[in-house]
Order: C-alpha cells, then structure tokens, then sequence
C-alpha cells in the first residue's frame, strides 16, 4: 500500500482527539522533497505528521520558504500543494492548498 493510502485508512479510523484542528493528524516517518511553483527542488525534509488538510515537516537546516510550495512524497508521483502557515528553525507547519490528496 502506498504512504498516503495508508495514511487515509488511518486518519478514516482514528477517533476524535481534544484538539483545534480540523482534521486528525497522523504520525508519520516519511521523506520528501519540497518544491518551487517553478519546479525547482528547495530542500528534502522529513514529515512528522499528516492530515487530509496539513503536515508537520522538518527541514536538514534552517531555509527561509516561499509561502507556497509543492510537497512530494518519495514514492508519491504527484505532488500536493501547500502553504507554510508557520516556521520555527527547521520545523514548518503546512497546509493543503486542495482538498485531500491528489
């Protein structure tokens, strides 16, 4: 099963948990590569957690980012547009610019 197949069966049955987010987010471990709107590799970066709507990332380093970028999964052949909605050092918040994953 692909990482964000199963990622969505998991968000599907996890239950609501006290938080102010719109969707659950899930516990991840997966690499990916943010992209420019032009295409260009900005930087690799690692998601912690993710949901229908967002993702908590890590970069290897502190980068200032555009404020919206493509994300793209290793494994993944199509990439889900996003802006950073935070960044504290090499951790960003993102959010989906589309509903769900593409």
């Amino acid at each position: 099963m692909k990482p964000l197949q199963f990622l969505r069966q998991k968000i599907a049955n996890r239950s609501r948990e006290s938080d102010q987010r719109s969707q659950n987010r899930v516990p991840a471990r997966y690499y990916a590569y943010l992209h420019a709107a032009t295409g260009a590799v900005l930087s690799e970066c690692l998601v912690k957690d993710i949901s229908e709507t967002g993702a908590r990332i890590i970069l290897p380093m502190t980068a200032s980012l555009p404020k919206r970028i493509m994300l793209r999964v290793t494994g993944e052949a199509t990439p889900m547009t996003a802006s950073v909605v935070w960044q504290a050092g090499t951790k960003c918040g993102l959010e989906f610019k589309e509903a769900g994953w593409a």
